[in-house]
């Protein structure tokens, strides 16, 4: 990690750039993660994937109920040979397992943990991606993993419940202003999915002005 942070600092000027600068692992890893970001997805994290949702939606599943399972692989497929479309090597393969994986756990998993939450198998996991029940299950389980709540005994059915107590404080204005992020991906889901069951086209522009969500998504999903 530090010979890759150092690398990417090089002509920069930050400290860090130089043999004799040293950074915190925690430096290192946000400089890797920012050229990540970039590499991969120039339009944002949130645009690439709301867009992906899109494609998915109304050309891979026919119209039919989207998991979170199916989205998952359908990322990877993309981002596996995303890799190589730019590349000149006819034998490329594009990214392997371990940097797929290392995608997922440090850049998909913290915003969207119920595509890669494999602990609570009970029926509820088979939530329609972008329905309101699938919204409330990934803000109680994102509220519960950055709380560091122990998720080995907690059921799908209880963090569907804490979505919801969730969205009720927010209504009655309890919650810290910063936990709107947790409702981002549900609502923006949301419009996608309600939108294409009712026939009418959507795209990244109905959703995001200059790459930022717009007010009205997420007013729409209360």
């Amino acid at each position: 990690m530090e010979k890759i942070a150092r690398r990417l600092l090089r002509n920069s000027g930050l400290f860090g750039a130089k043999k004799d600068e040293k950074t915190s692992e925690i430096n290192q890893q946000k400089t890797v993660m920012a050229w990540m970001y970039s590499l991969l997805f120039p339009d944002g994290l949130e645009v690439f994937t709301v867009n992906e949702f899109i494609r998915a939606y109304q050309i891979e599943s026919g119209g039919e109920v989207i998991s979170t399972q199916f989205f998952a692989a359908h990322l990877r497929e993309i981002l596996r040979h995303g890799a190589i479309a730019d590349c000149n090597d006819p034998k490329a393969t594009g990214l392997n397992s371990t940097s797929l994986e290392f995608i997922e756990e440090n850049i998909f998993l913290p915003i969207m943990p119920t595509f890669y939450f494999n602990t609570v198998h009970d029926a509820t996991m088979n939530y329609a991606l972008g329905s309101v029940e699938w919204g409330f299950l990934h803000i109680g389980l994102g509220f519960a993993m950055s709380a560091e709540i122990s998720l080995q005994s907690v059921s799908a059915n209880e963090l569907v419940s804490l979505g919801i107590f969730l969205d009720s404080m927010l209504r009655e204005g309890l919650l810290h202003s910063s936990s709107i992020k947790l409702f981002m991906l549900p609502a923006m889901f949301y419009h996608v999915k309600s939108n294409l069951d009712k026939g009418i086209g959507v795209n990244t522009d109905d959703i995001f002005y200059k790459n930022v969500i717009k007010p009205e998504i997420l007013e729409n999903f209360f």
